[in-house]
């Protein structure tokens, strides 16, 4: 009502998958929008973090593989082995998480907001390789003296969710006299439901040197 003027009556709803259910009301919402005013208009929705103790793979209806955990972010979910915890400033509504594996391992997760394909194109970001390349620029910059060892493209095979939505990535790894960063960098293009949209998720790992030689093993 806040986007039409209607006053209404508030209405709680209790679900099992609140980003899943967001994700179908939008849809809904926006349908019933063009039909009714021939104008696209985005859902007006404000997401705030929930303090349910739930367990994370409930939501979703199917448990992580063995010796992992289940983390969500922004209405995605990922898998990291057990010996990764959520550090407190990181919650399920928020663009940014961050994880820690122990002393000296860390892994880094950005959620992008979703932007219209024309615009990408115009911004000669229309493939996930350009971005991936200046996010290697980026970590390459950081350091006076660094190695990149992976610079290729990446493709995501699985497909838990049964996502319609066309995923492509790019994979980047460089060492630093510190550090060890690999990074994925996911395009999740042609979103639903008017496949207008593309999204960008960055997965960062990084392990210190002495972490390295102390026996980690960041390919596991």
């Amino acid at each position: 009502h806040y986007a039409t003027g209607i006053q209404s009556t508030p209405l709680l709803l209790a679900c099992e998958n609140r980003s899943m259910f967001l994700a179908a009301l939008s849809m809904a919402w926006q349908v019933d929008s063009m039909c009714r005013s021939a104008v696209v208009l985005p859902f007006p929705k404000i997401d705030e973090a929930l303090n349910v103790k739930v367990t994370s793979w409930q939501k979703t209806g199917f448990a992580p593989f063995a010796g992992c955990t289940k983390f969500d972010c922004q209405g995605y979910s990922f898998f990291l082995p057990n010996t990764f915890s959520a550090a407190p400033e990181t919650r399920s509504a928020s663009k940014l998480g961050l994880f820690l594996g122990g002393s000296g391992v860390k892994m880094t997760l950005e959620v992008g907001l979703p932007r219209d394909i024309a615009t990408l194109v115009h911004l000669d970001l229309h493939h996930v390789r350009w971005v991936g390349l200046a996010h290697k620029d980026r970590l390459a910059d950081s350091s006076s003296h660094c190695c990149v060892e992976i610079n290729r493209s990446y493709r995501k095979a699985m497909n838990l969710v049964g996502d319609v939505a066309q995923w492509t990535g790019w994979e980047v790894s460089v060492r630093s006299e510190t550090w060890l960063t690999h990074s994925i960098v996911l395009r999740r293009n042609h979103m639903p439901p008017l496949l207008d949209a593309a999204q960008d998720i960055v997965m960062m790992l990084q392990v210190t040197t002495a972490a390295l030689e102390a026996g980690f093993d960041e390919t596991r």
